[in-house]
């Protein structure tokens, strides 16, 4: 199983604290404002470096907080009112996404992309890449057309490299590759009777990995349902002080000033996309030209000539108004018409017929006239050589074919 991202984090297991990164590999911490407590400026840009370890940092930002403040989900006691805004049916502070914040004075950058990661130790992604899609997207998306809307209009913006070729790298190597503390599980369930459950995760009050356990033989031996399992062991992470080591709030800050053929575009409203990637290929060119198609019984004879039986060897046909290439192995090659002249020879006529008049024989003296004229193998290209090649096939002694 390797680390994946998450649509949503839940700050009840990982605490409201999330890492920012700016544009530069810049690292610090920065609260997420679930009560109001948490917005206090105290909790907000508080820098540290590649060689601090999060189980550390975790207790030094929240020091002198309460518990219920740093794990706090929120909640504004509206769960018996009903309204028509989606936007006060759900709280998006802890959706993954980008989000502008040219208001935030602390950072320089304009956007934010909230993407919180779940850790699978020793098995991390290499890259966090940023997608722009130009236009606010009023279209309804489906399996049908989400590839021709969104994937084939993909304009990277920004691509931040997690691995120890910068400083997040090497932080994350630090903590989350080669440290031999970091827990195996967040929770260990036994299910034997006089055997300890155990929750593991970063000590809140001092810092570091640590371990609590409870004996859950009598919470075990009452029929519960699966709601009340699962809140029972997602509330004993914040009863027992242990901060959930398997999800970091990462956010990856950047610019973007979007441009048409006219120029740049400071105001426009787009759509943006994040990915964590697990291995990027390096590609040296890129163009935009779509390769035509070949037809199934093309092969590729001596001197890379393109032969087909039927004849042209591309589905869509020939054309000299623009230039063809075929692509092989990651490389692209230029296809060439050319025109071959065939060498004709002189066959002698045997006549098995009586021997004719003196008339006949003129007219096929005359005949032998208009033999075949004898050419040479060449390639030919631009207007004047093909009228010349049009004039030599009306003659019998034309043959043609494309090269690459």
């Amino acid at each position: 199983m390797k680390s994946f991202a998450l649509l949503r984090t839940n700050t009840g297991l990982t605490t409201n604290v999330k890492i920012m990164v700016d544009s530069s590999y810049g690292l610090s911490l920065d609260s997420i404002e679930s009560v109001q407590e948490l917005a206090t400026t105290r909790l907000k840009k508080v820098t540290f470096n590649k060689k601090n370890y999060f189980d550390e940092l975790v207790p030094y930002f929240f020091k002198d907080f309460p518990t219920e403040t740093a794990f706090a989900i929120k909640y504004e006691d509206d769960s018996d009112s009903m309204t028509d805004s989606f936007a006060s049916q759900y709280d998006e502070i802890y959706q993954y996404g980008a989000r502008n914040i040219v208001s935030n004075k602390d950072y320089s950058e304009e956007f934010e992309y909230f993407a919180p990661l779940h850790i699978v130790k020793g098995k991390m992604p290499k890259a966090f890449a940023i997608f722009r899609v130009d236009g606010p997207g009023m279209i309804k998306l489906d399996r049908n057309n989400i590839k021709d809307e969104i994937f084939e209009n993909f304009k990277t913006v920004k691509v931040f490299d997690l691995t120890k070729k910068t400083t997040l790298g090497e932080w994350i190597d630090l903590n989350f590759i080669n440290n031999r503390y970091f827990p195996d599980a967040p929770f260990e369930m036994s299910f034997d009777r006089l055997e300890f459950s155990q929750w593991n995760g970063i000590d809140y009050d001092s810092g570091g990995y640590t371990t609590k356990s409870l004996f859950m033989d009598d919470f075990v031996e009452e029929e519960k349902e699966i709601f009340e399992y699962e809140k029972f062991v997602f509330d004993g992470f914040r009863s027992n002080k242990i901060v959930y080591p398997n999800i970091i709030n990462f956010s990856f800050l950047f610019d973007d000033t979007p441009a048409d053929a006219n120029g740049l575009k400071k105001w426009s409203i787009n759509r943006y996309y994040g990915f964590y990637i697990e291995n990027m290929d390096l590609v040296k060119t890129m163009s935009p030209y779509r390769v035509p198609f070949l037809k199934g019984d093309v092969s590729v004879q001596k001197g890379n000539v393109l032969h087909s039986a039927s004849g042209d060897p591309f589905i869509e046909g020939w054309s000299d108004s623009r230039p063809f290439y075929v692509e092989y192995l990651g490389e692209y090659y230029k296809v060439e018409k050319f025109v071959e002249r065939q060498k004709a020879t002189l066959k002698p006529i045997v006549n098995k017929a009586p021997a004719p008049s003196s008339r006949a024989a003129l007219q096929m003296k005359s005949r032998s006239k208009e033999a075949p004229i004898p050419l040479s193998v060449d390639r030919l290209s631009g207007p004047l050589e093909d009228s010349i090649a049009n004039a030599l096939s009306n003659r019998g002694g034309i043959g043609s074919g494309v090269t690459i």
